[in-house]
C-alpha cells in the first residue's frame, strides 16, 4: 500500500512539474487585464457553490458530462443539449430565456468561454473568454449585461507569478450582450499568507453582482472586504471591510 501511494505521489509531482515546463516555454501566456490595475483582497478560506435555479424558482440546471439538462420544479425534462467539454456556472437571465454558461477548455490549465445560449430554439453564441475555472455568473437586472469570476489552479496561479511577478488568483469579466462585446477584464491579487493553506488563499473573491443597468460591478471576498468597480473604466470606486471581518473602511 506504501508502494503505491509513493508512486501515486511521484507521478502528481511528476504531472505538476511537467506542467509548469509546458506552459514555461510557452512566449507567455495570452493574458487580457491590464497587470498594473489589479484588485488586491486579504486572504479567505472559502468558497460556495449553489445550484443555477431559474428566478421564478419552477426550473433549474443539472450539469453532466459534456451536457446541460434543464428540469422542472417536478424535475420533468424541459431542455437538453450537448456542451463542448465541462461546462461550469450556468445562469439564467432575468427572462428566463437563455442561459450563460462558461466551459473549460485546455488540458494543463482550465480557460473559461462563455456562452449564450436560447432554450427555445437553442441558438448559441460565444462571447469571450478568461483564464481559470468560473465559479459564478451573474446578470444586471435589466439582463442586458452579464459578468463572471473566475479561480485560478495551482499550475497557473504559479504560471501567471513567474510571469507578472505578481500572485495573482483569478479574473473578473463583465460582458454586454447587445453587442456582444466584453466591457471590463480584471485579475485579483492575494496574499502571500503563511497562515492558510496554498489551495485555500486563491479562492479569495465569494460572491460578485451587477448593478441593475450592469454599469457597476460589487465583488465581494469572503474575508470581508467589498469593492466597487466602475466597468467602463476598470476604476475602483469604494472599498469597504465590514465589521465581521475586522476594522472598517472607505475609501
Amino acid at each position: 500500500m506504501v508502494r503505491h501511494f509513493l508512486i501515486k505521489f511521484v507521478l502528481i509531482i511528476a504531472a505538476f512539474n511537467s506542467g509548469s515546463r509546458l506552459l514555461a516555454q510557452e512566449s507567455g501566456l495570452p493574458l487580457r487585464f491590464d497587470s498594473n490595475k489589479t484588485l488586491s483582497f486579504a486572504s479567505d478560506v472559502n468558497l460556495k457553490n449553489k445550484d443555477s435555479v431559474s428566478p421564478d424558482g419552477t426550473m433549474r440546471v443539472v450539469v453532466d458530462i459534456k451536457k446541460i439538462r434543464v428540469l422542472s420544479d417536478s424535475s420533468k425534462l424541459l431542455h437538453e443539449f450537448a456542451t463542448p467539454n465541462r461546462a461550469m456556472s450556468p445562469t439564467f437571465s432575468p427572462d428566463q430565456r437563455s442561459l450563460v454558461f462558461a466551459d473549460c477548455t485546455g488540458n494543463l490549465v482550465c480557460e473559461s468561454r462563455f456562452y449564450v445560449r436560447q432554450l427555445e430554439g437553442g441558438n448559441q453564441i460565444t462571447l469571450g473568454t478568461c483564464l481559470g475555472v468560473t465559479t459564478q455568473i451573474v446578470f444586471s437586472a435589466n439582463g442586458r449585461r452579464v459578468a463572471a469570476v473566475s479561480m485560478y489552479d495551482p499550475i497557473l496561479e504559479v504560471t501567471v507569478q513567474k510571469q507578472l511577478k505578481k500572485r495573482l488568483g483569478g479574473e473578473m469579466v463583465v460582458f454586454d450582450l447587445p453587442t456582444k462585446s466584453e466591457l471590463l477584464h480584471m485579475a485579483f491579487e492575494i496574499p502571500d499568507s503563511k497562515s492558510a493553506p496554498h489551495e485555500l488563499t486563491s479562492q479569495v473573491v465569494g460572491q460578485i453582482a451587477l448593478d441593475n443597468d450592469g454599469g457597476t460591478l460589487l465583488v465581494a471576498a469572503n474575508s470581508g472586504v467589498v469593492k466597487v468597480i466602475d466597468v467602463n473604466t476598470g476604476t475602483e470606486k469604494i472599498s469597504i471591510t465590514t465589521q465581521s471581518a475586522g476594522s472598517h473602511s472607505k475609501k
